[in-house]
């Protein structure tokens, strides 16, 4: 069989990364074509080749698109699927448009002559106007309206209870519509997320969009938005599992991000905000703090000389300690170095700024719910997780330190059958596990 560009199979593969571009092509066309020889997978990845590298405007860096070129990829198809609805002359109705009407809508949304179904469908799911296209009267206003203004869209039903659908689909649209540069790549290269300025921004003009029910106050408002922000920040590997350990690739992807998605409204920070006295109040703060530090570095080196001249009178004694020190500096600069990463990315979506606001009472625009959801993504990417994997298992000797043993002991060499009463957190460094909460064991 001979596919090209127009063939349904090649639109699969499209489809597939729409829905989610962080999934490996190559072994979603192994797992779906399995059937097909090598020959016609071929011709798969190279007609996906063909229309990536039309719609990019530029050669592929590898044969297959990469984690970038795909999310550029369903960046620019979103973006144009809004301008094609935004410059739609026809007149919508209520009733459930057809396959046809969106094709036509659509037209020219590929670099192909025919788009099938799976594509489209896929395509409306993205921008929330359902498979069948049926919200896309609302989303037309939407797009259309320089300002909030009222679209009709109904946020309650007969029964007066929450459509929790399209709350979620007017967020969406509202995070996908904002202008503000809410991601930005700072001179020092770190990135931030200026998360609540987001949240913020989303819940003072949703009710002009939408009129708000009564029992907005018990909507949980805040953590919707975050949930849909998330959501688009995970689907986008700005965050997430899914967002590259490679700092120049993260840094290169976010930056894509900002271009494709035309977020070119500069923000302006709080600390430019800043009145005089505040600055000098807390510059005030840091020099007492930098004091303190220097005060006990101080104390610290007289211990140190205390304890080496004690010693200097062994030899061996000073050469072991010299590397037992040595040793411990090292280890000590490696996890002030994992500490530093891991509060970077804390503080790159939730700034200290705005969580001191918090524990000061003076801002309530996050969850906790949220908060401890990244909390916790910024843990396990630094080999945080929670252990062992099975329920049951054979407990052996060298390992039996890693367990706190409920009622025996593993003798020298020897191995029992156990089971987890409690599972324990750890820190995990290749094959190693550094227990921070041991996990409980008891004999079967």
């Amino acid at each position: 069989m001979k596919y090209d560009s127009n063939s349904i199979e090649v639109q699969q593969v499209l489809s597939a990364i729409l829905k989610n571009p962080s999934i490996s092509t190559g072994d979603y066309v192994k797992k779906t074509f399995h059937g097909d020889d090598i020959n016609e997978r071929s011709q798969i990845h190279s007609n996906v080749r063909s229309i990536f590298e039309q719609l990019l405007k530029t050669k592929l860096v590898i044969n297959l698109p990469n984690l970038l070129e795909r999310l550029r990829f369903t960046w620019i198809i979103m973006r144009k699927a809004d301008s094609l609805i935004k410059k739609n002359k026809n007149k919508f109705s209520s009733t459930i448009i057809s396959v046809d009407d969106i094709k036509k809508m659509l037209q020219g949304i590929l670099p192909v002559e025919n788009t099938h179904a799976c594509f489209l469908e896929q395509l409306c799911t993205n921008i929330e106007i359902e498979t069948d296209g049926r919200f896309v009267e609302y989303y037309y206003q939407f797009l259309r309206s320089k300002n909030p203004k009222d679209i009709a869209l109904s946020l309650v039903d007969n029964k007066g209870n929450i459509r929790e659908k399209n709350l979620n689909r007017i967020i969406w649209w509202a995070i996908r519509k904002k202008r503000d540069r809410y991601v930005e790549v700072h001179e020092n290269k770190e990135v931030e997320v200026h998360f609540t300025h987001l949240v913020k921004s989303i819940e003072k003009e949703l009710s002009g969009w939408c009129k708000m029910p009564e029992a907005s106050s018990t909507l949980n408002l805040t953590e919707k938005i975050e949930n849909q922000i998330n959501r688009w920040l995970d689907y986008s590997c700005i965050q997430g599992e899914d967002r590259p350990d490679d700092k120049t690739e993260h840094i290169d992807l976010v930056k894509a991000f900002i271009k494709a998605n035309d977020l070119k409204v500069t923000l302006i920070h709080p600390q430019t905000q800043t009145g005089s006295h505040e600055e000098n109040k807390r510059i005030s703060e840091l020099e007492a703090e930098n004091l303190n530090y220097i005060e006990e570095n101080r104390k610290l080196e007289e211990e140190k000389r205390h304890l080496q001249n004690q010693l200097k009178s062994s030899t061996n004694q000073q050469h072991l300690i010299e590397k037992s020190d040595e040793k411990d500096n090292k280890t000590k600069s490696a996890v002030a170095k994992e500490l530093q990463e891991f509060m970077k990315i804390i503080d790159s979506k939730y700034s200290f700024d705005i969580l001191r606001d918090v524990q000061l009472g003076d801002n309530h625009a996050i969850t906790i719910k949220n908060f401890i959801a990244h909390f916790f993504y910024g843990l396990r990417k630094k080999g945080l997780s929670s252990y062992p994997s099975e329920d049951e298992f054979v407990l052996e000797y060298n390992q039996s330190g890693l367990y706190q043993c409920i009622g025996f002991e593993v003798p020298s060499g020897s191995k029992v059958q156990v089971k987890v009463e409690k599972k324990g957190w750890a820190l995990r460094s290749g094959d190693r596990v550094f227990p921070i909460r041991k996990a409980i064991l008891r004999l079967v």
